[in-house]
């Protein structure tokens, strides 16, 4: 609710609202689902409450680093800490995607960073270039977090070796700093052989 609290101070109008959020995505899993439910509030209740877009922003920016890409709902690739959104134009991904999470293994944002040492990579420069091949340049990075993921929760590298072993594998990975596992397939049919 500390997105509301904080519309609440900027909006120069205000209507009663209930908020209800109806969780369907794991917490603690890597997923995004909170944020991504901030995001939701602060786009809807900021339009509602006719909030200008900059506020909306820096509301968003202090609520969680994610919650600025999600304001929108579209893709968007980020830089820095979240406060860099560079939207994306044309989404060239594959959209065979299969999604892992191991029974019952959580793991805080707080947890994985607190155990972070050292830079986190360099910053991915964006250009037209990159968003032609947004494959290519995934291929190419690493999630700085997913080594302290697996010391922590060693059934994400069982997960990952299974996703990558699976025909028509493109790209196995944790998703953010949680226990969740993404992979890419190069087909709608392979996806749904590896999901079995």
């Amino acid at each position: 609710m500390g997105a509301v609290n904080l519309l609440l101070r900027y909006a120069p109008s205000r209507t009663k609202v209930i908020v209800k959020v109806v969780k369907n995505i794991p917490i603690a899993a890597g997923l995004g689902s909170g944020f991504s439910d901030a995001g939701a509030v602060v786009r809807i209740l900021g339009k509602l409450w006719k909030v200008d877009r900059t506020i909306l922003n820096e509301i968003a920016l202090s609520v969680g680093a994610d919650v600025p890409a999600s304001v929108d709902s579209k893709p968007v690739f980020v830089r820095g800490i979240g406060e860099e959104l560079c939207p994306i134009k044309k989404f060239s991904l594959p959209t065979n995607i299969v999604l892992v999470k191991p029974k019952k293994k959580f793991l805080s944002t707080l947890e994985v960073f607190s155990k972070y040492e050292g830079e986190f990579s360099e910053l991915i420069k964006w250009s037209d270039d990159a968003e032609k091949d947004l494959l290519k340049l995934l291929k190419e990075k690493t999630n700085d977090l997913q080594e302290i993921a697996v010391s922590l929760v060693p059934e994400i590298q069982d997960v990952i070796s299974t996703l990558e072993l699976q025909e028509g594998s493109i790209l196995s990975r944790t998703s953010g700093s949680g226990v969740s596992c993404f992979g890419i397939f190069d087909s709608e049919e392979n996806a749904k052989a590896a999901a079995e």
